[in-house]
């Protein structure tokens, strides 16, 4: 009596030129991912940020269009300027002093500030929504300045200053300005 065996051994598991090529696509999937979500990211903040400069900048021209004039400076940075209140978007994050980073921001690391009057390098224009804080590049400036503005961060009613000091601090950090009329 013969006694069959199989042809081929069962295999149990994986080898190991089986398991590095799964590390391997694995790897390689990760790779192609990770860069767009970080891409994905700081767009939705690029985007949120320009929102906030838009609807801060709707308020503005609301007031004025009610009120015959816009609001003095404010007192200080992440403040409300006097009687802007209500007109302020509900989700706004001008209140939010975040230039240390210590808070969850949608946007950026930074400080809001309203900046009334004109201001004889900028003819036509009447006050400024300024926001300051050492997050915003060149780049990000002139992407939000595309989808605002004119495209060009040196001349229109977006503007971009970078290494300037925030109220004569020692720290430097990058402004970005939306003038209003």
């Amino acid at each position: 009596m013969k006694i069959k065996r199989p042809l081929h051994k069962q295999k149990h598991g994986l080898t190991l030129l089986e398991l590095v090529i799964v590390v391997a696509i694995i790897i390689l999937l990760a790779g192609i991912a990770v860069p767009s979500i970080f891409r994905g990211r700081r767009q939705a903040q690029i985007a949120a940020l320009g929102d906030e400069f838009r609807t801060d900048y709707e308020a503005f021209v609301m007031y004025a269009q009610e009120k015959g004039q816009l609001p003095a400076s404010a007192s200080g940075f992440s403040v409300i300027p006097t009687g802007m209140d209500l007109y302020m978007p509900k989700k706004s994050t001008w209140t939010i002093d975040n230039s240390d980073g210590s808070l969850t921001n949608p946007q950026f690391r930074g400080r809001w500030f309203w900046f009334g009057g004109p201001v004889p390098e900028y003819p036509g224009y009447n006050g400024f929504i300024m926001f300051y804080s050492p997050d915003i590049t060149a780049d990000v400036a002139q992407e939000i300045d595309n989808r605002l503005d004119d495209g060009n961060v040196n001349g229109g009613a977006m503007r971009y200053l970078s290494g300037a000091s925030a109220s004569g601090g020692s720290s430097t950090g990058n402004w970005l300005y939306f003038a209003v009329q």
